[in-house]
């Protein structure tokens, strides 16, 4: 049987209950619906996706608090129209219309004795609930004096002509997992564990429970909802990206040629990659999206705002070099249009833009200003509790001093997660030591990856076609910027696109350096400075790289001492060699380059290795590989380098 008051752990530290634990219980006791009511609607998304991969029909509430300790109502979505309300009611946005939407009335205190002045008091409530569909809720007792309240509210609702349904609240899945939300509730409070008081009786009801709580009437009510609940979708844009101009092809067909002719490229060769990236555009429809990042970086680049070369695969594209958008230039180097936009696995587009980090409020507020608040928003995400937090987060509440905790969290060392410690018999030993140890494992290995906080990603920013709020609920933050309730997950799955915009410390201080240069060269500028420019490559091969973004680390260090780079393309394969795979191909990389002889596996080798010394060190080669041998277009190719990527057979 449905119940309706069901809070998971998308609400952050309010619930313990995992959503695919929770859909699997429901499927497993043989109910036909599942619900749940947030206090955020961050997790419908991944409800949704879930009830329809079990075959249940999901029911999706909102819990607005509407006097605190007098009446909180939920509200349930009737209709997929009704959901886009909840949308407005969780962004706190004006509604005038809740026809689609049934209103349940949480009395937060006990009924009066006065009949008449219950009646009121009820029908008062009922305003606030405008035109939805009202009922009230009751809930399970436990003393005589709330069975005389509920007995009060059933009378009042029958007066008044509204039905009584049952809203117990769920906040855990089974009756032992209590403690762990009284642990969760007591973080969230900044309260210790022992004077945290929450419901003990907070899970999910069995049938037999609920039919010892309520009546026949009231049980009915909740089969019939379940039973009549229309199945709802999500809202989807029907343009990812707002249009720029009436023909973005032929706009950014313009753009792309100027800025190829600009860099010098007029052989055959550019102008044929040019086209033909420019056709897969058009094709899979993301003009728009590459006129605003051209448009953004351009802006930026006017204000005076350093922005980064590029990175990622969107450095394979000849439009992205063309427009500017990138300063790679992906024929000198090789790079392929496929890995970025293959015509053959259309996925969304992602450029990265990496810019200042001191000036990237003003990068967010020009997007605003260009294309409307009501269109752009960052995107939300969801911090969690990593083991160590977990941790260290229960040890206060149950009243560890400073250096038992800090004990508790040595024992993980390397560790990086606290399930199935108890099979480690060396860590165990110091949790087993104590009843109370043994208290604070158990308590955290039950909220460890639990989300603790919403908060904004670091990068991601969306531009909707329509107002953000037709197809995701939004918060709106200090900033009076939108951040978004959905993550990015839903966010794409729902059609919108993100642009990465990360602000990079490093960018700052080039800006600053290069300022503090030009006092007394004011001719200088970082962009002319050569790529092989031997003082330079002799600092990288004696490892001299403190404050270099990402060659500052002991191990990369280390690794340039090794290879000895006396060239360009030495410090971008010992970047590319410098990552958990390859990393053992740094040895044979640096022998061969010092001079060790080695013999080609095949002559159709020689022209993708050479510069690497016969190793493969990049996707890229991979993918010709593939396109010489097997045959493959490079688009094929690179489906084969995804699935070896992410070694997926079924890719």
């Amino acid at each position: 049987m449905v119940q309706l008051n069901v809070r998971t752990a998308y609400s952050p530290l309010q619930s313990t209950i995992r959503m695919d634990r929770y859909l699997d219980e429901v499927k497993r006791r043989g109910f036909s619906a599942a619900a749940i009511c947030e206090t955020s609607l961050t997790g419908v998304p991944a409800f949704m996706a879930g009830c329809k991969q079990r075959e249940l029909i999901p029911i999706v509430g909102f819990e607005q608090v509407i006097e605190p300790d007098e009446l909180t109502i939920l509200w349930y979505a009737k209709t997929s129209l009704g959901l886009k309300v909840l949308y407005r009611l969780a962004s706190e946005m004006p509604v005038e219309d809740y026809s689609e939407l049934i209103a349940v009335l949480e009395p937060k205190r006990q009924a009066p004795e006065d009949e008449a002045r219950l009646r009121r008091l009820v029908a008062q409530w009922m305003g606030s609930a405008h035109k939805a569909t009202i009922l009230l809720g009751v809930k399970a007792v436990r003393s005589t004096v709330e069975r005389d309240s509920r007995e009060r509210y059933r009378q009042a609702a029958n007066a008044l002509g509204i039905e009584t349904i049952p809203i117990d609240p769920v906040r855990y899945l089974f009756r032992e997992e209590a403690d762990a939300f009284q642990a969760l509730r007591a973080i969230d409070e900044g309260t210790m564990f022992a004077e945290q008081k929450v419901s003990r009786s907070a899970h999910l009801k069995l049938t037999e429970e609920l039919q010892d709580q309520f009546t026949d009437r009231e049980l009915r009510l909740l089969t019939r909802w379940a039973e009549s609940q229309e199945t709802l979708t999500l809202p989807f844009q029907s343009r990812p990206l707002p249009q720029v101009t009436d023909d973005s092809n032929h706009a950014l067909n313009r753009l792309a040629h100027d800025g190829l002719l600009a860099h010098g490229h007029v052989g055959e060769e550019a102008t044929k990659r040019l086209q033909y990236e420019l056709e897969v555009i058009e094709k899979t429809g993301f003009a728009d999206y590459f006129l605003i990042v051209e448009d953004l970086v351009r802006h930026a680049k006017s204000e005076g705002i350093r922005v980064g070369p590029g990175r990622g695969s969107a450095a394979g594209s000849l439009v992205s070099y063309a427009l500017g958008i990138t300063t790679v230039d992906p024929l000198k180097y090789g790079l392929l249009f496929e890995r970025f936009l293959n015509p053959e696995r259309i996925t969304m587009p992602d450029i990265d833009i990496d810019i200042e980090d001191a000036r990237r409020e003003e990068v967010l507020e020009y997007l605003v200003e260009r294309y409307g608040k009501q269109h752009v928003g960052q995107i939300g995400t969801l911090s969690t509790l990593g083991a160590k937090a977990a941790l260290r987060d229960v040890a206060r509440a149950l009243e560890f001093s400073k250096d038992e905790t800090d004990a508790a969290a040595k024992q993980l060392g390397k560790v990086t997660t606290l399930q199935g410690l108890e099979q480690q018999a060396s860590i165990y030993r110091w949790f087993s030591g104590s009843e109370k140890r043994r208290q604070l494992l158990q308590l955290a290995q039950a909220i460890e990856g639990l989300p603790r906080q919403r908060s904004i990603h670091a990068a991601g920013v969306i531009i909707g076609s329509e107002e953000l709020i037709e197809t995701t609920p939004v918060d709106l933050h200090a900033s009076g910027r939108f951040v978004t309730q959905y993550l990015m997950k839903a966010i794409e799955q729902q059609g919108l696109l993100k642009i990465d915009l990360l602000g990079l410390r490093n960018l700052t201080r080039l800006r600053q350096m290069e300022q503090l240069i030009q006092h007394a060269y004011p001719d200088f500028s970082v962009e002319r400075i050569p790529d092989e420019d031997k003082a330079t490559l002799r600092l990288f091969a004696k490892g001299e790289t403190d404050q270099i973004f990402q060659f500052e680390s002991a191990g990369m260090k280390q690794t340039l001492r090794e290879v000895k780079p006396n060239r360009f393309e030495d410090l971008v394969a010992t970047m590319s060699l410098f990552r958990p795979g390859p990393m053992k191909f740094i040895d044979l990389y640096a022998k061969r380059k010092a001079g060790q002889p080695y013999q080609m596996v095949h002559p159709i080798l020689e022209e993708i290795l050479t510069a690497t010394y016969g190793v493969i060190v990049y996707q890229e080669q991979i993918m010709e590989i593939t396109r010489r041998v097997a045959g493959f277009t490079l688009a094929q190719a690179d489906l084969l380098r995804r699935a070896i990527s992410k070694k997926a057979v079924s890719l």
